[in-house]
């Protein structure tokens, strides 16, 4: 099997035998493209997701724009353009969304994104299903990542830690 990673950044990523493509995902209208150079999927993962450190009462229209485009209009995208070669393969797809979703979060657009991202995925369960096509979502709490890492909220991270059976962040 071969496996495509897409992603804006391949400078730490040592990993051999894998084909990277560099795309930024907040880029939607070109997602087209994309999906035409990845060519037929059996397994889609939509992993990728922003968080941007900016009050609820003071997020620019930009960073808005960004966060609805990364975490919840470009898995739909990919989705919805990836689901005749899903269907074609009996293919899998695994949205990433967060406990963000239901529990809320101090970065509202991240929060509200995540909880679209899981509706989009029920949503796309009852509609491909029938098709041959599972569709899931995951809602891991923390992981360590620069999201995690440059979070002006570091503190609450280290609480959710100390709470977690195994002292740690996935």
């Amino acid at each position: 099997f071969e496996v495509t990673v897409v992603g804006r950044d391949f400078s730490n990523f040592d990993l051999d035998g894998v084909k990277t493509i560099s795309f930024d995902l907040s880029n939607v209208n070109e997602i087209p493209s994309l999906v035409e150079e990845v060519g037929d999927i059996d397994v889609l993962v939509n992993n990728a997701g922003i968080g941007i450190r900016k009050d609820y009462d003071a997020y620019p229209e930009e960073d808005i724009e960004k966060i609805v485009n990364v975490n919840l209009k470009t898995p739909v995208e990919l989705i919805t353009l990836f689901a005749p070669s899903l269907k074609k393969r009996n293919g899998r797809v695994v949205n990433v969304a967060s406990q963000a979703a239901q529990a809320g979060h101090r970065d509202i657009w991240y929060g509200i994104t995540k909880a679209g991202l899981i509706n989009a995925t029920k949503s796309f369960a009852g509609l491909l299903g029938p098709e041959g096509v599972q569709v899931n979502a995951v809602a891991p709490g923390p992981v360590e990542t620069t999201m995690i890492a440059c979070s002006k909220y570091a503190d609450r991270y280290e609480s959710i830690k100390n709470r977690t059976i195994l002292g740690r962040i996935a």
